[in-house]
Parts: structure tokens; C-alpha cells; sequence
């Protein structure tokens, strides 16, 4: 896949729970069952890809300490308060002495990263003071004394809005996070698994209790990882080992379901 996509659109290994039950192979029943594969999830090009990701529902928010409010509150809903700056590192997330800006507090008075006081070089903004001071005026900074009693600045992050450091304007969006690379129930909010038993039942009835497809993916497996590449309901799917179909039912299931347009392409031997 490296040389097809470049290392460098590498995305993730996604880790799939296949199955919960041992193997029924008898005659490796002293080794270890292996219950599961890995999904290797690349990018076109990985710096414009952009990923669906898990929005926050209404207990979610709460959870998620979404529960302080201000005067935007109606057109951005309940915020919380998130650091502004990251540890650095030697490697990927150096120190930067333009990124160790000083912040005006509500007293009047000027401070510094406080970790930077404790420990110089040891963190830096991650915003630009340009980006800083466009988010402060749109009113998503607020500066308060942490319990050491130095002055930090934080950003708001919002339910329903989100402050973009590139363009420097406010964009609709909903808040929520990132999905991880397991692929089980209790993960990412799945209820389920999306097991191989299932998938071989599923096959067997619809060829009249025949096996003719050993290795058939789970159709809601096929329906997750098209959710997770993209949130557009117009999307074009290509499957190059078409195999039972799957992705190709996963793909009108989906439309069935939230009315979307998501086209398939199916090639196989």
C-alpha cells in the first residue's frame, strides 16, 4: 500500500474484533486464537483528506463538561474551556519563542505561559498572537487564574460553532472527536461488534442455506468504514474484490437510511 498511496498517506491501522469465540480449528486449540484483522486505512493525499468524526449527542455534551454559557449562547450553544497551549517536544512539537507570547490579563497586567515560568521552553501556544488576538475578538478566548493562581488563557470551545485558526473566520459545525482505530462495541459508541458469524449467516440465507462465500465481511463493518471515511451522502465507492457484493449492499442500505446518493463501482475477477 506504500507504494501505491506513499507512506507519508498513511493514516491508521484500524484493529478489527472479528470474532469473541474460540477458534473451532481442534487442532491448534494449545496455540492462540487470533479473533482479530487489520483494516490499513490510506488517504489520496493525507493533508486534504478529511475525515467524519463522532458528534457529540445531548448527553455527550454534558459529559464532555459542555455546560458553561455566555452571551453567544444562543446562536453557539454551551461551551467548555480547553488549553491554548501544548507541552513542547524535541521532535514534533518544538518550542518557538513567537509562539510564547505575552497575553493581556483582566487586571490590566502582561503574563507569560506560566509552565514557561516554572520551566523554561517547556510549552508554546498553539495558536499565532495574529490568530490569538482574531479569536480573542470574536469571543473565543477567555482568561482566568488557574489553581496556582497564574494567569492562563483558554479557548471556548462551543457546541455548535467553531473558530477556525486558517481563515480566522467562525464556521457551523457540531463538536465532538475523533473516531480510534478499534473497531468493537463499547468503542466509538458502537452497542455491537461487527462479527464474522454474522456475515456468514447473513450470505447463507440468501443462497438458500448454501456456503459459497467463506470470507464475507459483515455488511454494518462495510457501513462503519464508509461512515468513518466521510460524512458527504454523495460519496463513490470502489471495491476492486467485489467478492459477495457486501459493499455494494452496505452502500444502498446506507441511502435506505439517511436518504443520501452514494454511488458503487464492483470489480472482481
Amino acid at each position: 500500500m506504500d507504494e501505491i498511496f506513499g507512506e507519508e498517506n498513511f493514516v491508521a491501522n484500524l484493529v478489527w474484533m472479528k470474532k469473541t469465540g474460540p477458534s473451532g480449528n481442534t487442532s491448534s486449540q494449545y496455540l492462540i486464537d487470533t479473533i482479530t484483522e487489520y483494516i490499513l486505512c490510506y488517504a489520496k493525499d493525507k493533508t486534504k483528506k478529511v475525515f467524519n468524526y463522532l458528534k457529540h449527542d445531548s448527553d455527550s455534551f454534558t459529559k464532555s463538561g459542555f455546560i458553561l454559557k455566555d452571551e453567544y449562547f444562543e446562536q453557539r450553544g454551551y461551551y467548555r474551556l480547553v488549553d491554548l497551549h501544548r507541552g513542547s517536544s524535541a521532535s514534533s512539537f518544538q518550542y518557538l519563542e513567537s509562539l510564547d507570547y505575552e497575553i493581556k490579563a483582566p487586571d490590566g497586567s502582561f503574563f507569560k505561559l506560566y509552565t514557561n515560568i516554572k520551566k523554561p521552553k517547556s510549552a508554546r501556544y498553539t495558536w499565532s498572537y495574529k490568530t490569538y488576538l482574531a479569536g480573542k475578538k470574536q469571543g473565543f478566548i477567555q482568561v482566568i487564574k488557574n489553581n496556582e493562581g497564574f494567569w492562563v488563557a483558554k479557548r471556548k470551545q462551543y457546541q455548535f460553532v467553531k473558530f477556525n485558526p486558517k481563515t480566522l473566520l467562525v464556521e457551523t459545525e457540531t463538536a465532538g472527536r475523533r473516531f480510534n482505530n478499534v473497531i468493537d462495541k463499547n468503542y466509538n459508541r458502537l452497542k455491537n461488534g461487527f462479527y464474522t458469524t454474522k456475515s456468514a449467516n447473513e450470505i447463507t440465507e440468501v443462497f438458500f442455506d448454501k456456503t459459497v462465500f467463506n470470507f464475507a465481511k459483515p455488511i454494518e463493518l462495510i457501513k462503519y468504514l464508509i461512515n468513518i471515511c466521510s460524512d458527504k451522502k454523495n460519496t463513490r465507492i470502489l471495491d476492486f474484490f467485489a467478492g459477495s457484493g457486501t459493499t455494494g449492499q452496505a452502500v444502498l442500505e446506507l441511502n435506505s437510511q439517511d436518504g443520501g446518493t452514494r454511488s458503487f463501482t464492483l470489480i472482481t475477477n
